[in-house]
């Protein structure tokens, strides 16, 4: 990858950068190394961004959160959103999670092909993934859109409180007077008996308004 990195640097450059990848131990330090370095290039550079899209399955999450904050500033929407996608199904929890909230960075309001693929996490076998997955949902989805609503309910039902109350918030947020139906009220009178105060509360908050 270093021959690579060669590139894209002069040479006073490319020796400062080996110097600090190679005295560097901590993942976070590493992270903002390759930040430092990605930024010397100009964006739709095809050769940074195929670089920076290797990192987001990096080992650290430092150094995957950095080639991110990388692509954010030299990829087109569509191709950054594409890269993402194609690794959102990595078999690392961590990196499953760091890239899905990552979409909640990026994404745009309505966009139907991330929420189809993010819809698809919501069976995840990590809670982490799974919460964050809800999460970026909310804040993708237009006000009103039935199917995150539906899939807000259903989420309702997972075995973890973090991911019960990330659905309340979603259906806080997104549910309007008109498709505030009675599966929506009939899942809130149960989540108002949840086990867990917080979901409850808010649970009740929300019928209350009604």
């Amino acid at each position: 990858m270093l021959q690579e990195i060669a590139r894209l640097c002069d040479k006073d450059t490319l020796a400062a950068i080996f110097t600090c990848l190679e005295l560097e131990t901590d993942g976070y330090g590493r992270g903002l190394v390759v930040q430092s370095l990605l930024k010397l290039v100009k964006k739709g550079d095809a050769h940074a961004i195929a670089l920076a899209s290797d990192l987001l399955t990096h080992k650290e999450s430092a150094v995957r959160l950095a080639a991110c904050g990388i692509l954010r500033s030299i990829a087109d929407y569509d191709r950054y959103r594409d890269t993402i996608e194609a690794r959102l199904r990595h078999e690392n929890a961590d990196v499953r999670k760091d890239l899905t909230l990552e979409v909640g960075h990026i994404a745009r309001k309505g966009d139907r092909s991330i929420i189809e693929i993010l819809s698809a996490q919501l069976q995840d076998d990590d809670v982490r993934v799974r919460t964050s997955t809800v999460d970026v949902l909310g804040r993708v989805a237009e006000i009103g859109d039935k199917h995150i609503i539906v899939a807000a309910i259903d989420c309702l039902k997972d075995e973890d409180y973090n991911v019960r109350w990330s659905a309340v918030d979603v259906l806080e947020n997104i549910a309007t007077k008109e498709t505030i139906d009675q599966q929506v009220i009939d899942a809130m009178m149960t989540c108002a008996h949840d086990e867990n105060y917080n979901v409850s509360f808010r649970a009740r908050c929300f019928l209350g308004q009604v």
